[in-house]
């Protein structure tokens, strides 16, 4: 566990084991979000990490190179990033939380061991299935108390591993063997310094050499680095220096050099990081090396790790970059220490890197690099990289290459995964190779021509391809509504195997027109003329012409094609009704307050009056001028009017009276041929109502031209509105 402001020491160590080359610590994923990967023999970036962790973590491959795993002590992912488990009982703030080992003999079972943080929880493991993806068993306490140091190595048969921890308030060593039978009864090394005090002492980092015959721990807060000689599970020959809070450690691959990391404050409290090497080839007697840094970079340091590239990288906090030794096996500045040696340019970096068998971490002495992208039948060149003797022992496909050179070159007749495998004096080495389908043209022709205002969609489906369109879209189809020039580069994996298809969309208008249905009233036929210079319309029968004349009632259909790809057709209907004799007469007279009048329209299908009526007859009261609008059963519309006038008059009105005392002409009223009841209005000119009722005397009115309005009904119901001008005179 690393307080605030506390720099971490870091070690790492290289292995190499004679007659195989090994992969399981291919993928390395760290911090926040963070990952590498040595598939090809070199450090490259990774950005799909779920983990979170601000120390201690592991990863594991197979033997191939394949993920399997990942952790913090807490949580375990799968190789699909998955979420395995939330509820480990390691410790994140540990500073080795975690570590997996593969169950020897069992292919697919491994352990998977996880420590507490502070001298607290102990080290517990659990049993893993690489092939379900999932925990078989666990937790199981291994022991306790422990400090937050865990590390493993293989053992001489280069098939199993020793385990190695510490017991917290004590000095005490714990190691297991773990084999084919499980895990071995503890041997104990009473040696070194007791590891008690406050809690934060439980923290920093213990590894074996790559060779497996040297540990190192660092005791921060004690300030002590302590080396010892391992065998056979015993360690011996201790060694110890003092520095100030060192905190990871690790061996140089050819086991001549220690190197820790560890920080102080100098003079006004400012905090200078470093990383010491030390010379292990005389029992750490020269104290010279111990005193002078190599290195004081203006950071906080975390971990230190070696790689299977041969170098070492080591954790900035809050960096988007590793520090790297390129060269762990030179003395002093000549290993060439670079501060952002591995830039992490997506995440940010943590105190931690993952802790593995340190014998994974060897730059094996064989193995060769997949080129980039494979497509079947196309020739690719496999080259070895080897500091071995003798000829190049190339398997691919059940087929044996033998040759003194150190490039083959192949090819894969069909796409497909497959597993080439490399020999050279005992040396193994076996991966796996995805071979892509070379894309398959999706355009059997290069010009187009489509619709306006209609869509066309560019299918380039080929299985399991990825696609980039010259529009920018990455789908395995476009939708487009415009001409032009398009392409589309289909490809597999990061850009394996790609080519380029291009096509030409030409669109043209649709030859739209709509001959609607018609009706010929009072014709005998009608001609319909093609609208289009550029388009062929074919009639009725498929009959191709400029002209068409149709003579009979029916459902006609036309279709016009322009170059050949756009079609428009138009279905209508033709109708023929012959022209309508008049029905009724002119005009006609009656008397309105005596009678109705019955009008006849005559024969048709609808009908509509100006009266709003739609029957073929109608009866009114009133003369006035009547139209009717006669539709038959084709549609066709003719209008009749008729005039209808009144020729009777049954109301008189005086136009004077003399209302001055003679008894002559005294009042003025109607006179009524028939029963009416009526009420007169008198006005004089400026409108203004003089009188309301059945007979006016004038009232003492001056002189003059009076308006009489008459308001009634008569006997038979109709209403009377009249209005006359009356002169009255004194």
């Amino acid at each position: 566990m690393i307080k605030t402001r506390v720099l971490q020491f870091l070690g790492l160590v290289c292995y190499f084991f004679q007659g195989y080359a090994q992969f399981q610590a291919n993928y390395w994923y760290f911090g926040n979000f963070n990952g590498i990967h040595f598939t090809n023999g070199y450090a490259a970036p990774l950005t799909h990490g779920q983990l979170k962790s601000p120390e201690g973590c592991a990863t594991i491959s197979d033997s191939l190179g394949n993920l399997l795993f990942y952790t913090d002590g807490k949580n375990l992912y799968g190789k699909h990033h998955q979420l395995i488990s939330n509820q480990l009982v390691g410790n994140p703030d540990a500073a080795q939380s975690s570590l997996f080992i593969p169950y020897p003999s069992h292919e697919d079972t491994l352990f998977l061991f996880v420590n507490g943080a502070y001298g607290s929880g102990g080290l517990h493991y659990y049993l893993l299935s690489a092939s379900a993806q999932t925990i078989l068993s666990g937790p199981s306490l291994l022991y306790q108390p422990t400090c937050e140091k865990v590390t493993a190595v293989h053992q001489n048969n280069h098939k199993d591993f020793w385990l190695l921890t510490h017991e917290w308030n004590s000095d005490k060593f714990i190691c297991y063997a773990i084999t084919s039978s499980g895990i071995s009864n503890p041997v104990t090394t009473h040696i070194g310094t007791i590891h008690t005090g406050t809690s934060v002492i439980a923290s920093g980092t213990m590894k074996f050499s790559l060779q497996g015959d040297q540990v190192a721990c660092a005791i921060p807060y004690l300030n002590l680095v302590e080396s010892f000689d391992f065998q056979n599970g015993v360690l011996s020959n201790p060694r110890q220096k003092s520095l100030q809070n060192p905190y990871g450690v690790s061996f140089s691959p050819n086991g001549q050099f220690l190197y820790v990391t560890g920080y102080f404050f100098g003079i006004g409290g400012i905090l200078t990081n470093e990383i010491y090497q030390w010379s292990t080839t005389n029992q750490w007697n020269l104290v010279g090396s111990w005193s002078c840094p190599l290195f004081t970079p203006e950071i906080w340091i975390g971990d230190i790790t070696n790689a299977p590239d041969g170098k070492m990288y080591i954790a900035q906090k809050d960096a988007q970059a590793l520090a790297v030794i390129e060269k762990p096996n030179l003395y002093g500045t000549a290993c060439n220490f670079l501060v952002n040696g591995l830039p992490t340019p997506n995440y940010v970096v943590q105190y931690g890197l993952p802790n593995f068998v340190q014998s994974y971490l060897t730059k094996p002495p064989l193995n060769f690099e997949l080129p980039t992208s494979v497509c079947a039948t196309d020739s690719f060149v496999l080259c070895a990289n080897s500091n071995l003797q003798g000829n190049f022992e190339w398997t691919i496909q059940n087929q044996v290459f033998s040759t003194a050179r150190s490039c083959l070159k192949y090819a894969f007749a069909q796409p497909g995964e497959y597993f080439i495998q490399l020999k050279q004096q005992g040396y193994q080495v076996t991966k796996k190779i995805k071979v892509y389908a070379k894309p398959q043209n999706p355009f059997p022709q290069t010009l187009l021509y489509a619709c306006k205002g209609e869509m066309v969609t560019l299918n380039a489906l080929n299985s399991g391809a990825s696609y980039f369109w010259s529009n920018g879209l990455s789908a395995p189809s476009i939708t487009i509504d415009r001409s032009g020039n398009y392409n589309v580069k289909i490809f597999f994996g990061e850009g394996y195997c790609a080519e380029i298809f291009p096509i030409q969309v030409i669109f043209v208008d649709t030859p739209k027109y709509d001959f609607r249905d018609t009706i010929l009233c009072g014709q005998s036929f009608i001609t319909y003329i093609n609208p289009f210079m550029d388009a062929q319309a074919l009639w009725d029968n498929n009959l191709s012409a400029d002209t068409f004349t149709i003579t009979q009632n029916g459902t006609y259909i036309v279709k016009w094609i322009r170059s050949g790809t756009c079609v428009w057709e138009d279905t209508f209907q033709v109708k023929i009704s012959a022209p309508k004799q008049r029905y009724m007469p002119l005009d006609t007279t009656f008397c309105s307050v005596r009678e109705s009048i019955l009008l006849d329209a005559g024969p048709a299908e609808t009908y509509l009056w100006n009266t709003n009526e739609t029957t073929r007859t109608i009866i009114t009261p009133k003369p006035d001028n009547y139209t009717v609008i006669k539709t038959d059963v084709n549609g066709c519309s003719t209008t009749e009017e008729i005039i209808v006038k009144n020729e009777c008059n049954l109301l008189f009105m005086p136009n004077a009276f003399t209302p001055n005392q003679d008894g002559k002409n005294e009042t003025l009223k109607p006179i009524a041929i028939e029963p009416l009841e009526y009420e007169l209005f008198i006005y004089n000119e400026a409108g203004k109502l003089l009188y309301q009722g059945l007979e006016w005397d004038g009232n003492n009115a001056p002189e003059g031209v009076y308006v009489v309005l008459v308001k009634g009904k008569w006997s038979n119901g109709n209403s009377l509105d009249a209005v006359y001008n009356v002169t009255l005179i004194r």
